[in-house]
C-alpha cells in the first residue's frame, strides 16, 4: 500500500509539471452504439456510428449469435478493430513512456483525432466496481481530455455497470497504467477515415438486403454464417441462432445446482439481440424505399419485436434479482420466461422474413444459375438438410434447360446421395425432368461420355421404377451409340 501511495504522488508532481496549452481540451465525437454488451464492441461501434454512411453496414451486422460451449454467448461479428471498414488501427508500445511522456503522446494522438484503447488496473478508478476493492486488467477507450480540469474522457462500464462516458482524473488514469507489467502497456489507436479500408466490393455484398436475410433465415435455422461471411475472422463456434435458447438454459440450471451466482453476460447479449433487430427494422423501414408499405401489411409484426425486447429485459433483470437474493425462484420465472419466449421469436421472424423476401426484386435467371452453381459445388453448403432443401428448391425453380442441364452435369455423387437421403421423392421428380431434357435437346457424341457419367450418379439413387427404367434405356443407347 505505501508503494502505491508513493506512486500516485510521483504522477501528481508530474502532472504540475506538464504546460497547460491554449487548446487545453479535446473531445472526440461519440454516438450511441447499437451493441456494448461487450465493451470492445461499443468502442468500434461508438464511433462508427457517428457517421452517416456507415449506419447502412452497421444494421448488417449482429444478426447471428453463436456459442463455442455450453456458457459463453456472443454476436457473430467482426472481432477486431481492424476488421470494422472505416476503422484505421495502429498499435504502440507506451511501456518505456514516464508520466510526462505518456501524457503527451496520448494528448498529441487525439489531437490527431485518434481514440485511444488501452488495458488498465481498474483499481485505481474511482468510477469501477473494483475502485480500491481488487486489482483488475481491463480495457478502457479514452476519447478526449481536459488539461486544466487535468481529466482524460473515456467511455465504459462504470460501478454500476451501466456503459457510458465519463471524466477521470488524469492521475487515476496513470497509477491504472503503470499498476501493470510492461507486456499489458500496449495502446491501440483507432481512427475513422471516409474512405472505407476495405474493399467496397466486399461492403457492398454484405449490407445488401438479401444478405441480411440469408443471415437471418441461419439464425432462425440455427445454421453457421462462417461460409457468408469471409470479412469475419472467429473461432469455431458449436451452436448458433436459436440454440442459444438451449444454452441460456443450461445456464440457469447450472446456477441452480451450484447456488452460485449468474454470470449475466449471455443474457445481456441476448437483450441487446432482440434491442438491435428492433431498431435494425426501424432504420430499414426508414431508409429501403417501399418497405415500410410491406411491414403495414403485418400490423402486429413490430409490437411483437418489441415484447421480445421487453421479455429480454425482464430475464436479464430476473438474473440481477437472484444475484442480490438468491432466491432460485427469479431463475426459475427466467426459464419460463425462456421457454415460451423461443416460440414466440421463431414465428415473428418467420413474419419478418416473409415481409423482407417480398421486397426483393426478381432475380434474373443467370444469378439464379451462379448462386446454384455456388451451392451445389461448395460442399460446406450442403451440410444440412435445410442446405439440400434450398438446393431442391433452387433446381426446381430455374426455369431455364441450358442453365438447368449445366448445373447438373457439375453435381457430383455426393450430392445426389445428399439430396436424396433429403427428399427421396423430389429428387426423382429431378432426375425424371432430366429424362425429357435429353429427349428434348440435340447432344453430340462427344457429350456422350459426360451424360453417361450423369446417368451413372442418377441410378444409384433413383428410386421411381419407371424413372429408372428411363436412365437404363439412356444409358443402354448412349453405350451403343460411342461403341460404334
Amino acid at each position: 500500500m505505501k508503494s502505491e501511495m508513493n506512486t500516485t504522488a510521483q504522477l501528481t508532481q508530474s502532472l504540475t509539471r506538464y504546460p497547460v496549452q491554449s487548446s487545453s481540451q479535446k473531445i472526440l465525437p461519440l454516438a450511441k452504439p447499437l451493441v456494448k454488451g461487450y465493451q470492445y464492441l461499443g468502442y468500434a461501434l461508438s464511433v462508427v456510428m457517428t457517421h452517416e454512411e456507415c449506419l447502412p453496414w452497421v444494421y448488417h451486422q449482429f444478426i447471428q449469435l453463436s456459442s463455442p460451449n455450453y456458457q459463453w454467448v456472443d454476436f457473430y461479428h467482426p472481432h477486431e478493430f481492424s476488421d470494422y471498414p472505416w476503422l484505421e488501427t495502429n498499435e504502440t508500445d507506451c511501456a518505456d513512456l514516464n508520466a510526462e511522456q505518456l501524457i503527451a503522446t496520448w494528448v498529441d494522438m487525439m489531437n490527431q483525432d485518434k481514440y485511444l484503447v488501452m488495458f488498465i488496473d481498474e483499481y485505481y478508478l474511482s468510477h469501477t466496481a473494483f475502485y480500491q476493492e481488487e486489482h483488475y486488467s481491463h480495457d478502457i477507450m479514452l476519447h478526449g481530455y481536459d488539461l486544466e480540469q487535468q481529466v482524460f474522457w473515456a467511455s465504459g462500464y462504470n460501478r454500476d455497470f451501466q456503459y457510458g462516458e465519463y471524466s477521470i482524473p488524469i492521475e487515476e488514469v496513470l497509477a491504472a497504467h503503470f499498476s501493470f507489467q510492461e507486456a499489458n502497456k500496449r495502446l491501440i489507436t483507432i481512427r475513422y477515415q471516409q474512405a472505407p479500408v476495405h474493399s467496397p466490393k466486399v461492403i457492398a455484398v454484405v449490407v445488401s438486403l438479401e444478405g441480411l436475410i440469408e443471415q437471418l433465415q441461419d439464425y432462425v435455422d440455427s445454421r453457421p454464417s462462417s461460409w457468408r461471411r469471409n470479412d469475419i475472422q472467429q473461432a469455431n463456434a458449436h451452436f448458433y441462432g436459436m440454440e442459444i435458447y438451449d444454452i441460456l438454459q443450461n445456464s440457469i440450471q447450472t446456477f441452480i445446482e451450484n447456488n452460485s451466482k449468474a454470470d449475466i453476460r449471455a443474457f445481456h447479449i441476448f437483450y441487446e439481440h432482440k434491442a438491435a433487430m428492433e431498431q435494425r427494422l426501424m432504420y430499414l423501414t426508414q431508409t429501403v424505399e417501399g418497405l415500410q408499405a410491406i411491414f403495414d401489411r403485418y400490423p402486429t409484426m413490430m409490437s411483437e419485436l418489441q415484447e421480445l425486447t421487453r421479455q429480454s429485459t425482464i430475464i436479464r433483470n430476473l438474473l440481477l434479482k437472484y444475484n442480490r437474493s438468491h432466491n432460485t425462484a427469479s431463475l426459475e420465472r427466467a426459464s419460463q420466461l425462456l421457454y415460451t419466449m423461443r416460440g414466440q421469436e421463431e414465428q415473428v421472424l418467420q413474419t419478418v422474413l416473409t415481409a423482407l423476401r417480398q421486397h426483393i426484386p426478381a432475380v434474373s435467371v443467370l444469378e439464379q444459375s451462379r448462386e446454384l452453381k455456388r451451392r451445389v459445388m461448395d460442399r460446406q453448403l450442403r451440410q444440412t438438410s435445410a442446405d439440400r432443401l434450398i438446393i431442391l428448391d433452387q433446381l426446381e425453380q430455374l426455369d431455364h434447360p441450358n442453365e438447368w442441364i449445366e448445373i447438373v452435369m457439375i453435381m457430383d455423387q455426393q450430392i445426389w446421395d445428399l439430396l436424396s437421403q433429403t427428399d427421396p421423392l423430389r429428387t426423382d421428380r429431378l432426375i425424371a425432368f432430366w429424362c425429357e431434357l435429353l429427349t428434348r435437346k440435340p447432344w453430340v457424341a462427344s457429350q456422350y461420355d459426360t451424360l453417361r457419367n450423369v446417368i451413372e450418379r442418377m441410378q444409384t439413387v433413383v428410386q421411381d421404377q419407371q424413372v429408372r427404367a428411363q436412365l437404363d434405356y439412356w444409358y443402354t443407347t448412349m453405350t451403343a451409340i460411342r461403341s460404334q
